[in-house]
């Protein structure tokens, strides 16, 4: 099992590029400028993903404080209410 970063968030995305959720996750992390960690899941086949991933679904995010959260707009939100600045905000008032 990975060692998570306590002052970062961790980012599960499907390591092959092929999924617009993971992608949409990890632009929104490049764009706002964040400090994070990738972890590469392979979604391909069943039993491909590692077992401290369990049945989930990519992209997941594992906050500093170690909550897990899906669901990719739900992510991009969260992000965008934690990191931005009126510069570079993904929506501004």
């Amino acid at each position: 099992e990975p060692v998570y970063s306590t002052d970062r968030p961790t980012l599960f995305r499907e390591r092959h590029g092929w999924c617009p959720y993971s992608e949409r996750v990890w632009l929104t992390l490049e764009v706002l400028g964040v400090d994070y960690d990738t972890i590469r899941i392979d979604n391909t086949g069943p039993g491909r993903k590692p077992p401290y991933f369990g049945g989930r679904q990519t992209p997941q995010l594992k906050w500093p404080q170690g909550d897990l959260q899906g669901e990719s707009m739900d992510l991009v939100l969260e992000l965008n209410k934690r990191y931005s600045t009126p510069s570079n905000s993904l929506y501004p008032d």
